[in-house]
């Protein structure tokens, strides 16, 4: 397909707004990090629901050892990863956010090796350090030449571990479901079992605040709607690769609302060089993997 690339830019860029969308509820409107998790979740699974196809039948068939894979996965990627990204947001902003998610593929290597048995090839060391090292520019301080790892930092790097861990346990469920039948019940599920801790919490439930929240869940599932789009028209490494400048949507949405509406508290990285470059550093590591990944023809599809 001449234009396939487009669907998962399409995807990138929505992410970006995701990203920004959420630091604006939280940052400026002082959202609570559980309502926005459990209504993200729930209106983006049932947004994601109506495009599934043959979602009946394929549910019918599904054993109870999938049921209990897919309510696993829902507390790793739609439970923890939702609530340390929101948390990792309100602490140091959407753009720093967003580069740091880039080190799953250093957890997912990992985690790969470790559970699924996969072999560790050399080739895939220097896209690996790549990332490692990017991700240490991303919190270089040029000012005091120190590095700075505070609390958001920890909240964003779980992020991606929480996230890793979900994919890794949820690749066979998306070689036999699909990606967007898996993505929509663990977004389901993961904001239903979030409402549990409505019961014992003392967060205030403003209906007004959760209506407004509705079309952040469907840019959240719409973005995946064109990623896993491009996983079947442009292939899995492609995709990856191109959706992974969602980073810099991020960081030039911040940069334009930080010019024209500087009162919506978003925050912008202080040394944007060693950013960048960090930044630059960690999409040529994702873009080494997927091409080593592409050559040896191993068919990997994302979540």
């Amino acid at each position: 397909m001449k234009y396939d690339f487009i669907f998962p830019l399409i995807a990138a860029i929505l992410a970006g707004a995701y990203f920004i969308g959420s630091e604006i509820f939280i940052r400026y409107f002082g959202e609570q990090v559980l309502i926005m998790a459990i209504t993200v979740n729930l209106s983006g699974g049932i947004c994601l629901w109506v495009f599934v196809k043959d979602k009946k039948k394929k549910l019918k068939k599904m054993p109870k050892k999938d049921i209990i894979s897919l309510v696993i996965c829902s507390i790793f990627i739609f439970g923890l990863a939702m609530v340390f990204f929101y948390k990792s947001i309100n602490l140091i902003g959407s753009a720093k956010s967003g580069f740091l998610a880039q080190v799953e593929p250093l957890f997912i290597a990992l985690l790969a090796v470790l559970f699924l048995k996969e072999k560790f090839n050399l080739k895939e060391l220097p896209g690996l350090l790549l990332i490692f090292f990017g991700a240490v520019l991303l919190n270089f301080n040029w000012s005091s030449v120190s590095l700075s790892f505070g609390l958001g930092e920890i909240y964003a790097i779980l992020t991606a571990l929480m996230f890793s861990v979900g994919i890794i346990i949820s690749s066979g469920l998306i070689k036999k479901y699909g990606a967007s039948l898996v993505t929509c019940i663990e977004m389901i599920f993961g904001g239903c079992l979030l409402s549990l801790f409505l019961i014992i919490s003392t967060v205030s439930i403003n209906i007004y605040a959760i209506i407004c929240l509705i079309p952040l869940g469907f840019i959240y599932a719409l973005c995946w709607l064109f990623y896993n789009t491009g996983i079947k028209t442009a292939g899995a490494s492609k995709t990856s690769i191109i959706y992974s400048t969602k980073a810099f949507f991020i960081l030039i949405f911040s940069y334009l609302i930080t010019t024209f509406a500087s009162s919506l508290n978003v925050k912008i990285p202080l040394n944007i060089i060693p950013f960048l470059i960090g930044g630059i550093m960690i999409f040529f590591g994702i873009f080494i993997l997927e091409k080593y990944k592409l050559k040896q023809s191993r068919k990997v599809e994302p979540l």
